[in-house]
């Protein structure tokens, strides 16, 4: 397993009329993958959905793709 590091973007799709228990979201980022002798770099992209429950406690499921270059 390789070490990684990586920064997303999120974004969720709410609206204004006030809390909803399931709201979608969609993310994207760049990160690296290090191993002993190269540095790789990535681009990830995902969605997923999260759960609220109570206004102070949220669960999420996502799905996330990862594309690396050189």
């Amino acid at each position: 397993m390789k070490p990684c590091k990586q920064t997303n973007l999120r974004y969720f799709f709410k609206s204004n009329s006030g809390y909803y228990k399931f709201t979608p979201f969609i993310f994207g980022g760049i990160g690296s993958m290090f191993t002993r002798d190269k540095n790789y770099y990535k681009y990830q992209f995902g969605g997923g959905l999260e759960y609220m429950p109570q206004s102070n406690f949220s669960l999420r499921l996502f799905s996330q793709y990862d594309m690396g270059f050189k």
